[in-house]
């Protein structure tokens, strides 16, 4: 997350977004009110999917449900909530969490669809190709 908040920063120093991630929680606050709120402000939501991201009750019954939730009630209006799902690591995030029906960011290096992981926070040819994705999105 730190290494995708570092390639952000030149998108948010050229007024394109503004972000926030739940380690922005100011102590005293009630975290859940807050993190409600700020996915109920977001345009663009990005998921950092990892074993420990499916591993995360929190995660996967709130945040999750929300952003998709959010994604279908606006679907056909003009606040378009969209959705990015970047996976950092191999994981299960197919099944019963219906996060199979969302594209993933492809591997543009390869024929057919095959994901592209990040695998490693250092590899920034890989979070390139999320920062290029995630410009067509803001862009649409």
């Amino acid at each position: 997350m730190r290494r995708l908040e570092t390639h952000l920063k030149a998108m948010e120093s050229e007024g394109l977004i503004s972000y926030w991630v739940d380690r922005m929680v100011e102590t005293g606050t009630e975290w859940d009110v807050r993190i409600q709120q700020e996915l109920e402000s977001s345009d663009l939501i990005i998921y950092l999917l990892s074993p420990d991201f499916i591993a995360t009750s929190y995660i996967m019954e709130v945040e999750l449900i929300k952003g998709i939730e959010l994604y279908e009630k606006y679907i056909d209006s003009d606040h378009k909530v969209k959705l990015n799902f970047i996976q950092l690591q191999p994981n299960r995030w197919i099944g019963d969490r219906n996060l199979s029906k969302f594209q993933h960011l492809l591997d543009p290096e390869t024929d057919g669809k095959k994901v592209n992981f990040i695998t490693t926070p250092d590899n920034d040819e890989a979070w390139m190709k999320v920062i290029d994705d995630l410009e067509e999105i803001i862009g649409d």
